[in-house]
């Protein structure tokens, strides 16, 4: 009886094979997240993947090729093509999907900085309340849950159903600022300068607004997979290390002198509702202190 003997190249492959750890072959839960459209979508990734490293799931990471609006996005979550969304509270995404009330960045997204069209700051210079920025007209994303404070505020707003066309529309003069969270204008300007676009020197709009990690409530397990996470990298500092190294926030710290700047505030009684408890508007401890518990860094 002749026996087949394999080519020594196919045993070496499936010896090979067999040696590769089973984590690159298969995962216990694969997570679809959006396309990573801005600096501020990588940074936000990489804090889910740190939070989820913290648990003892082993997970996969699928991005959607498609690139869509906030509101679809939302949709998705709510027919499970998507696993997990970040939004603002208060944005379509509290009409499909459940929040992980942990604030991504940590209560930093309500302090928000202008960016204006190089050249123009003698137009901001004066400007001492939010009467004078109501005289102007904001440019915001149509599907973002800070839109509707600004409008129930009585700011002049202007909407683009894809946030990324705004920056094309300050520059051709649709409208004389956007109001961007005060860790993310300098590299996304940096990004495009071609449109001549500067961050306002003295003003900081300050109003309650958070970011939250979103997932389908028929994902439930994985919701509370995230937040177990965020709650044991924040309790071990990897959480606030992360942000404070990442390129965003140097920046931030870096340009934005942002306690001294004349801050103008704006209460929103409807959105309290979806903060988290013991919500107060201040900044994060993280940015004097990386290193700080998540006692100190829960709202």
């Amino acid at each position: 009886m002749k026996f087949y003997q394999a080519p020594a190249v196919f045993c070496f492959v499936i010896i090979c094979l067999l040696n590769v750890p089973a984590p690159l072959f298969a995962c216990e839960q694969q997570v679809t997240h959006p396309p990573l459209e801005s600096s501020k979508d990588q940074l936000v990734f990489s804090l889910l993947k740190l939070a989820l490293s913290k648990t003892d799931t082993s997970f996969c990471y699928q991005q959607m090729e498609l690139v869509v609006t906030e509101a679809r996005k939302s949709a998705l979550i709510g027919s499970n093509q998507l696993s997990v969304q970040w939004a603002s509270a208060g944005s379509s995404a509290d009409t499909y999907a459940d929040p992980i009330k942990q604030p991504i960045f940590l209560g930093l997204t309500g302090f928000r900085l202008l960016v204006i069209r190089n050249g123009e700051q003698h137009r901001f210079d004066q400007i001492t309340n939010a009467k004078g920025l109501k005289a102007m007209k904001v440019g915001q994303g149509l599907f973002w849950g800070d839109t509707q404070i600004l409008e129930r505020a009585g700011f002049q707003v202007v909407t683009s159903t894809q946030a990324r066309r705004l920056w094309k529309m300050l520059a051709s003069k649709r409208f004389d600022y956007i109001a961007l969270g005060a860790h993310e204008p300098w590299k996304d300007i940096a990004l495009r300068p071609e449109l001549n676009l500067a961050v306002e020197r003295n003003l900081l709009l300050v109003y309650p607004s958070v970011l939250y990690f979103y997932v389908s409530p028929e994902h439930h397990q994985l919701g509370q997979l995230i937040a177990d996470g965020m709650r044991m990298a924040l309790a071990d500092g990897s959480y606030q290390q992360l942000l404070y190294q990442s390129e965003m926030i140097q920046s931030l710290l870096t340009h934005a002198n942002i306690t001294e700047r004349r801050q103008i505030r704006i209460d929103d009684a409807q959105l309290f509702d979806l903060l988290p408890p013991g919500y107060d508007m201040r900044l994060p401890e993280f940015l004097k202190q990386p290193a700080t518990t998540a006692s100190d860094n829960s709202h």
